[in-house]
């Protein structure tokens, strides 16, 4: 649901941008189309940073082992100046790869290629979508804290005088329902900002 959620949410970002509109069968028949795609990208980011983070880890154990702490600390100073750049870096591919392979109806491979070459010059606009999408992300949770804190402070309080299953219960019917609200939310929040940012690029 996760990978056909977006695709769909890719397709009618852009379609509503554009002045169009899309039907909920449209939506569940892109995302059925994409999330195939969307997924190899997912698998081939999440072996790109297994991978790097290993790269990375290896040299400082072997020096820990070597030389003890302080040649782990030396040897893991520079790795974590490499990891950090580095590993933003794949986050923003595949953010922009995903997008490619929907709107261009590219294969895995084909779109992390042109959203490397898509990157180029075009870092710090990743950067700024990567903080607006975080920014807006901690602005969700916030109110969703702001709803969820006084329900369990509630539930919480009426814990001393009532049984206790009943209140589980209540809150699982209050606070599952909620939660999903939430995860819908920043999942389309976040979509939303990647797909804006990487059309307003190509249309300019």
């Amino acid at each position: 649901m996760r990978f056909l959620s977006e695709g769909a949410l890719i397709e009618g970002v852009v379609r509503v941008r554009r002045g169009g509109v899309m039907s909920t069968r449209e939506g569940f028949r892109a995302g059925w189309a994409h999330w195939g795609v969307i997924f190899r990208i997912a698998v081939l980011y999440f072996a790109a940073v297994v991978a790097s983070v290993a790269l990375l880890v290896v040299p400082c154990v072997i020096a820990l082992r070597a030389f003890g702490p302080l040649g782990a600390v030396l040897t893991g100073i520079p790795a974590a100046i490499i990891a950090v750049p580095w590993l933003v870096t794949l986050s923003l591919v595949q953010a922009f790869a995903m997008r490619i392979a929907v709107l261009e109806h590219r294969r895995a491979l084909d779109a992390i290629h042109k959203a490397r070459l898509f990157l180029h010059g075009r870092l710090i606009h990743g950067l700024k979508l990567m903080v607006a999408a975080f920014v807006g992300s901690l602005g969700i949770m916030l109110v969703g804290f702001a709803v969820i804190v006084p329900v369990v402070l509630l539930l919480a309080a009426s814990a001393m005088v009532l049984p206790i299953w009943p209140l589980i219960i209540a809150g699982a019917l209050v606070l599952v329902p909620v939660g999903c609200v939430l995860t819908a939310m920043l999942g389309t929040y976040r979509s939303s900002v990647w797909t804006i940012g990487y059309v307003t690029q190509v249309d300019a």
